[in-house]
């Protein structure tokens, strides 16, 4: 059974992958971006399970997310938008959709939905907060709920480590998310 979800995880990826825009988040040290019709969306991912967040306690985790531009329908995918939780992304300006997630832990990937939308600013950064999903219930799925925490003085310390060209202005949009959404296991690794 384990290539059959295995084989699954890997052709949904590829089909959503050519259908979107791969975006590779700021690499920490980046000192020059597009910025005429792009601008940058910075803030934190918390993946709370077991009472703890997964993204600042753990090695070896990763969080994506797969966007739709509004005006456009132009879909984008963020296959790695961290690995420790704060997160820089260069964006054309627009209305975004989160449309779906995943989360790798390592020992299983996990794919789902948490509503949420977003505006990217032209030549600006925009703070989207702390985007807090805790996990409801744990098994082979299961809900999640979402919030959003203002975290502003923190995330600009991280803004500043991860892009480090001439400042732009920060406007605050925290990001809207729907309160509650779901997980579900699309690959597990575990004895592989």
């Amino acid at each position: 059974m384990k290539p059959i979800l295995s084989f699954a995880a890997l052709a949904a990826g590829v089909l959503v992958s050519a259908c979107a825009v791969p975006v590779m988040p700021l690499s920490p040290g980046t000192a020059q971006v597009e910025n005429s019709t792009r601008g940058l969306v910075f803030g934190r991912i918390q993946v709370v399970r077991d009472g703890y967040d997964q993204m600042a306690y753990s090695f070896g985790k990763e969080f994506g997310w797969w966007l739709t531009r509004e005006d456009s329908g132009e879909r984008f995918v963020v296959p790695a938008l961290t690995h420790e939780g704060p997160f820089v992304v260069n964006l054309p300006a627009g209305r975004y959709r989160v449309t779906g997630l995943i989360y790798d832990e390592g020992a299983a990937v996990w794919e789902g939905e948490l509503p949420a939308t977003f505006t990217v600013s032209a030549g600006g950064a925009t703070y989207l907060g702390t985007w807090e999903i805790q996990f409801v219930k744990v098994g082979m799925a299961g809900k999640v709920r979402g919030r959003v925490v203002d975290q502003l003085s923190k995330a600009q310390g991280e803004l500043r480590e991860t892009y480090t060209g001439a400042p732009k202005p920060i406007s605050v949009a925290l990001l809207d998310s729907a309160r509650d959404g779901y997980f579900s296991i699309v690959e597990f690794r575990i004895g592989q």
